[in-house]
């Protein structure tokens, strides 16, 4: 038996502790219809904001040209799309990065060094957003604060804004992209898990056989099913015939599971013994299992047949005998040089 890190070793334990980090498929999907409408989103800010020259001004002047009035205040296009429309739609596009990137950081708990900062990053954004709207849109507030703060550093306040808003957005575009990777990327702690269950792909003849596994194999992860992922996982290492060593897990594993195989056939040898009536065979069936079960307990040692590996019969191939010339023929005339 090959002895292996408790930890790693692939046991109904280590399973059910590995569940929550297990594949989910709506993941990649929901982070792939999210990440196009952040990238078309985010990508129209950040070119109307930015000075990419003619491309800029051609998208730009794509936009509708909007205005309204506040009271003696008029607010303009660049207002309106720059400062209001575009943010506050960032805003509620990137909610959704954020809600999936704490739900894979809640999952696999290594995500929470990215998922964090990014959270930070937004709920600073959405705060300082909001903040730039009540300034840029409500006299009162605008007054206020123009009071207070001077305009060199309300310069500075409005680069914060324009450069926060792109960079907060990238940091969660790229969450939504590691989220397109989540089923094939997985927490090293369980890769012997991932390990198996490749080997067992490998070792299955036909497509359908390793199409079938692969739904069976999320559908008992989900579900529970541990001895099904067990049987499967161990497959190679518990197959008849072979005599190489076992690794630690799949002989833990055959030991656990021979004992529940056995139950259930005492179990049914039991029922049957019931069922005619039998309870003498019941009582002493019991005695005789218990009386060795104690006798293991205390210390009995177990004695197997010696181990003789089969032999091949040998097959002896005969030489055949070498065919004797035949003799010279009879004749009855000599020629003189042959006497």
């Amino acid at each position: 038996m090959i002895s292996m890190n408790k930890r790693k070793m692939v046991s109904i334990e280590n399973l059910k502790a590995s569940q929550p980090t297990r594949p989910r498929h709506w993941i990649p999907v929901y982070c792939a219809i999210f990440l196009l409408l952040c990238l078309f989103v985010d990508g129209l800010y950040t070119v109307c904001a930015l000075n990419l020259g003619e491309f800029t001004t051609t998208v730009y002047n794509w936009l509708p040209d909007l205005r309204f009035t506040v009271g003696n205040a008029v607010f303009v296009k660049d207002q309106i799309w720059m400062i209001l429309i575009l943010p506050a739609s960032m805003i509620v596009i990137n909610m959704f990065a954020v809600i999936v990137a704490c739900r894979m950081a809640r999952f696999r708990k290594a995500y929470w060094w990215y998922a964090i900062w990014a959270l930070l990053a937004y709920i600073g954004m959405l705060l300082y957003v909001l903040f730039w709207n009540l300034f840029t849109f409500v006299p009162g507030i605008h007054d206020a604060v123009a009071r207070i703060i001077n305009q060199q550093a309300l310069e500075v306040m409005w680069t914060v804004f324009i450069y926060g808003n792109i960079g907060y957005s990238a940091a969660l575009i790229i969450s939504l992209i590691f989220g397109l990777f989540y089923c094939v990327n997985y927490p090293a702690k369980y890769e012997r898990i991932y390990t198996l269950r490749k080997r067992h792909l490998k070792a299955l003849p036909t497509t359908e056989e390793r199409i079938a596994y692969k739904k069976r194999f999320y559908r008992d992860y989900k579900k529970g099913k541990w001895i099904s992922m067990m049987l499967d996982l161990h497959a190679e290492s518990l197959a008849p015939g072979q005599t190489a060593k076992m690794d630690q897990d799949a002989y833990d594993f055959l030991v656990y599971y021979a004992g529940l195989c056995d139950a259930n056939v005492k179990k049914a040898i039991f029922d049957e013994y019931a069922r005619n009536g039998r309870y003498l065979e019941c009582r002493a069936l019991y005695n005789d299992v218990k009386a060795k079960s104690e006798a293991v307990d205390g210390g009995a040692k177990i004695r197997i047949p010696t181990y003789v590996p089969p032999v091949e019969p040998r097959v002896v191939h005969k030489h055949k005998p070498k065919p004797k010339p035949a003799p010279a023929p009879k004749r009855r005339h000599y020629r003189p040089d042959e006497i």
